[in-house]
């Protein structure tokens, strides 16, 4: 999955990998759903990667930012 997300965000958001098993409410949160794109709360995609979603999230980001 990261091999795919990785040239998509490049230059245009930043990308901060964690580790579920190190929160007890992050382990709860999202059990098997792993690995999972974030933002701010909002899940943007689930293993397997939603290259849609990502593309979505980046063009309203961008749009917002500027």
């Amino acid at each position: 999955m990261l091999e795919e997300l990785l040239p998509l965000i490049r230059g245009k958001a930043e990308l901060e990998i964690r580790c579920v098993d190190s929160r007890d409410d992050w382990r709860e949160k999202y059990d098997i759903r792993v690995p999972v794109v974030e933002s701010d709360g909002q899940i943007i995609s689930e293993y397997p990667l939603n290259l849609d979603s990502v593309r979505v999230f980046l063009a309203r980001t961008t749009l917002i930012e500027k």
